[in-house]
């Protein structure tokens, strides 16, 4: 069921419906997807020398509130680390998370 609320057109992380994830591995899944839309959203603004726009701003805090919902998603389907480590790709996925600096 998770795979195909993240495989929808468009934007994918706006296509996330994180309250319709319903296991470990769907809010792992999830949160890969965030946290590249995050990486890439990082270089391609690092190098700006004037302050972004509104809108610039606007999607930087979109990510991070979708970031922050898988997390309390997690926390109401009582999921535990080790449950969202078990899952494919995890590690990968970790290693992004924190190489962001997140905290969720």
């Amino acid at each position: 069921m998770s795979a195909a609320i993240l495989t929808s057109c468009g934007n994918k992380v706006d296509s996330i419906k994180v309250e319709e994830l319903s296991d470990a591995c769907g809010i792992m899944n999830a949160m890969g997807i965030v946290a590249d839309e995050m990486t890439d959203f990082k270089n391609k603004y690092k190098d700006m020398s004037e302050k972004p726009s509104d809108d610039v701003m606007a999607e930087a805090k979109s990510l991070e509130t979708k970031m922050k919902d898988l997390g309390k998603r997690a926390e109401e389907l009582d999921l535990k680390p080790k449950d969202l480590e078990a899952c494919d790709g995890a590690e990968k996925i970790m290693t992004t998370i924190k190489d962001l600096n997140l905290r969720f």
